[in-house]
């Protein structure tokens, strides 16, 4: 969400649709054409920012520029996930897709827990493009103009930023770090074509609690909800868990609003 939110001023509610677009096409690409790893992991990220592009340039830019109210414009995104669902199901039957793992059920020992390398390779890669995402913004030229244009588009593009392509941009980032996600993710979970909309509540209101502008606010309230759901589930009760992720938006959109983290 951060870095559509932070340059278009706008929540995407198509987001979850990013990653279960790369699922499918890793899915197809893997397991049915047997295509090396290393060409479909670049095919699936270019699929989802494919996506994200053809949202920016057929569902939000015309809109905005019609000035429709941002409810409406929210709502657009979502269709547009929904019509990416649709699609994909009609490749997929709406079927489970198995996946496995990228180090296949290796596990490593913690101690005298044994952890799937996939959740290692998770949390290093969480870690690592949240880094590299901030230096990103922080460092480069690029990443000033990201900001820039979020901050005041219509300065930045007195001073000859291009918004179409800085906002392409965005969404093209965006895409592609959900993409990784559902490659991640999607050996872990009921991966198929329905997996879109529950990404986008749980990612949603991991980036409203942790804070939509910082650039490791949706990491941290990704980590606090992950914890808060499996304590609830643990100690109240085993349907308690989405209960209490949704008391503590309630909550923190009540008293903090800009969520924990304000950029």
């Amino acid at each position: 969400f951060n870095a559509i939110y932070n340059v278009c001023q706008l929540v995407n509610f198509a987001q979850g649709h990013f990653a279960m677009l790369a699922i499918v096409s890793w899915y197809f690409l893997i397991v049915v054409y047997k295509v090396p790893i290393a060409i479909a992991l670049v095919i699936m990220i270019v699929v989802s920012m494919l996506f994200g592009v053809a949202i920016q340039f057929l569902v939000a830019e015309p809109l905005i520029r019609r000035k429709i109210p941002l409810v409406s414009l929210v709502i657009a995104t979502l269709g547009a996930g929904l019509c990416a669902e649709g699609i994909a199901g009609i490749f997929t039957n709406f079927s489970i897709l198995l996946i496995e793992p990228v180090f296949g059920y290796m596990t490593i020992k913690v101690g005298p827990v044994g952890l799937l390398m996939q959740y290692v390779l998770i949390y290093g890669c969480t870690v690592f493009l949240c880094f590299f995402y901030w230096w990103f913004l922080e460092k480069t030229w690029i990443g000033l103009r990201l900001r820039a244009v979020g901050v005041n588009a219509e300065m930045a593009s007195l001073e000859g930023v291009n918004l179409n392509k800085i906002r392409c941009l965005a969404w093209c980032i965006s895409a592609g770090i959900c993409a990784i996600a559902g490659w991640l993710i999607g050996p872990l979970i009921q991966s198929s074509a329905l997996v879109g909309l529950s990404l986008v509540i749980y990612g949603f209101v991991a980036a409203a609690i942790g804070g939509f502008r910082s650039s490791f606010g949706p990491l941290l309230g990704g980590i606090l909800i992950g914890l808060l759901i499996s304590f609830s589930r643990a100690y109240l009760h085993p349907a308690a868990g989405e209960l209490a992720m949704f008391l503590a938006l309630i909550l923190i959109l009540t008293f903090r609003p800009k969520g924990l983290i304000v950029a």
